[in-house]
Formats: structure tokens, sequence, C-alpha cells
């Protein structure tokens, strides 16, 4: 018997993996290292959960002494004095309105319980009727049943299908390679898609709908990220609660607000100003702020170029 087979591998092809087994051993600043010595650059950061860098010695000192001092503390009729002090920053960041914070252990968690609390509000609200969701085609929202239903990634559902929550809807997707291909910056292909709420609105009538879930950040698919139009131009017509996929919600540029606090700003392209960690070390590989510059190459020919002819300059990761 393969030792590899008792571990069942989620989104891999487990025959394959185990046949020709990939394993990492260890990881430090934005590398893993394999179990032959070789070292990967992390684009994926961690699957989305170490944007900081893997075993930052301040992250590891918070992590040994808090399981040192209490490993675990259960939220049910009882709690600990770090979960409050977590969701007040938390909610300070925030944009405003953001005034209550709910902790998940996952993305598909987050997504069902995102999606539990939008039908809650209204029935809280005396407008129980309002049940219908509302996902995209191409979406993914994880892989628990909620997340599956408003999600639109065909081969996610089709084992699943006659499972899935009743009384959703998907808008189509904007996604079109062939009029997207070498755009860039927001391709203008799609705009024409971005009212594709108010379709559903009028076959559902929008007093029936609970909420909407987009992808700030499509992740796994592609196409225009046109959520915040739709809100504008829809939801404040008609009352949606309209969801974002925690997930990705993430990746979206840093801003700081009016009154100088950072927070997730739609439709802020700007990347957010350099600022040193606080742990920076010595340049080279390890726990710094990452720097991207422009390849030589390409400043030496696009530089003294228009602004509005120049072609997008290459990123170059840190070394």
């Amino acid at each position: 018997m393969n030792p590899l087979d008792a571990y069942w591998m989620p989104f891999t092809m487990n025959r394959a993996f185990k046949e020709a087994p990939r394993m990492i051993t260890r990881a430090r600043g934005h590398y893993y290292t394999t179990d032959n010595g070789r070292e990967l650059l992390d684009g994926f950061s961690g699957l989305w959960t170490s944007g900081l860098g893997h075993c930052h010695p301040k992250i590891v000192a918070a992590v040994q002494a808090q399981v040192a001092e209490l490993d675990y503390g259960m939220g049910f009729q009882m709690g600990h004095p770090k979960v409050f002090e977590l969701a007040t920053r938390l909610t300070d960041m925030a944009p405003e309105g953001f005034t209550r914070c709910f902790f998940t252990n996952s993305g598909s968690e987050s997504a069902d319980t995102a999606l539990k609390i939008a039908l809650a509000y209204h029935r809280a609200r005396g407008e129980g009727q309002r049940t219908r969701l509302i996902g995209r085609e191409r979406g993914y929202h994880g892989v628990n049943f909620g997340g599956m239903s408003v999600g639109g990634i065909p081969g996610n559902r089709k084992v699943f299908s006659a499972a899935l929550l009743p009384g959703v809807d998907h808008i189509r997707h904007t996604h079109s390679l062939a009029d997207m291909a070498f755009t860039r910056g927001q391709p203008s292909w799609g705009t024409h898609l971005a009212d594709d709420l108010e379709r559903l609105c009028a076959l559902h009538d929008a007093s029936n709908i609970a909420a909407l879930i987009v992808e700030p950040v499509a992740g796994s698919t592609g196409g225009r990220h046109d959520g915040w139009n739709l809100r504008s131009r829809t939801v404040l017509r008609a009352p949606l609660l309209v969801l974002r996929d925690p997930r990705r919600a993430r990746l979206r540029a840093l801003a700081p607000d009016r009154r100088g606090r950072p927070g997730i700003h739609p439709g802020d392209p700007r990347p957010p100003p350099a600022r040193p960690h606080p742990a920076a070390g010595p340049a080279g590989r390890g726990h710094h702020q990452p720097r991207f510059s422009l390849g030589k190459h390409w400043e030496s020919r696009h530089a003294a170029a228009p602004a509005s002819t120049r072609p997008a300059p290459p990123v170059r990761l840190p070394a």
C-alpha cells in the first residue's frame, strides 16, 4: 500500500500526485523548500494566507506565546479578551458602516455564513420573503453547499447539482479571452453586462432578492471586476444586501479613507504607498517589504515614450 494513500487531497489528482509526489518541507520569507532542497517562489502566498511571508519571526513569536498562554478559548457563552480586541481593531480599519466582526475558519465557511446572515437580516427586519440569492457564472465562493450554489464553476457543481440550494440564480459572467487578451488595466469589453442584475430583478422582482455575492477580484476565473458597478446602479434602487467574497477582498488595493485609516476602497486601482516593514531585515531573501522594479530592458526602451503609448512594464518579484 502506498504510504500516502491515507490522505485524500483536495483539488488534486490524487493518483497522479501519489505516484510522483511533490513535497514541501519548510518555508522562509517568500520561498518554499522542497524535500530535495529546491527553492520555490510562493506566488500563491500560501494559498492567500501568508501575505507577510512564511515563518515571519514576529508572527512565530506571537503564536508561540499565545499557545503557551491560552491555546483555545471557546466562543459559546464565553469569550477571551483578545478576540474582542481584534474585532475592535478590524472595525476601526474598515470603511465606515462596518461595525461588527463575525469570525470563521475558512473562506468556504465565510461565504456560507454571509449568505445566512443575509437571509436572517431580511427576516429580522420584516422582509422574510427576500430569500433569492444571486451569484455569477464562473464565480467561486468555496466548496460548501451554499458557496457551490451561488458559485458558477460547472466542475464544482455537476456532481452535487441535485442537492444545491433552491432559489439561486446567476448573472452572466464577463469573461471573453478573445476580447480581453493583452489588455492593460481594466478591459473595456464587458461593460454591457454590468447591468445584468437588472434582468434578474425584473424576472424575480427585486423585493424577493436577499443578496448578490460577487468577487472583487476573480481568483479562479477571468473577467471584468465590475461588482461595484452592479452595487451602484441596482442596489441603490432595490435594497439588496451585497456581499463581497472575504477570501478575495484582501487582494484589493488598500488606501487610507477620508479619516486617514486604511481600508478597502472599491474602484481605487492605486497601490498602497510603500512602507517599510517594522521587522525589515537586510536586503536579500527574508522578511522585508516586497520591492518591485522595472526591468532595465523595459526602462531603456520605453521610459521616454508618452505615458498614453507606453506598454505595461514587467513586474520583477523580490529577489
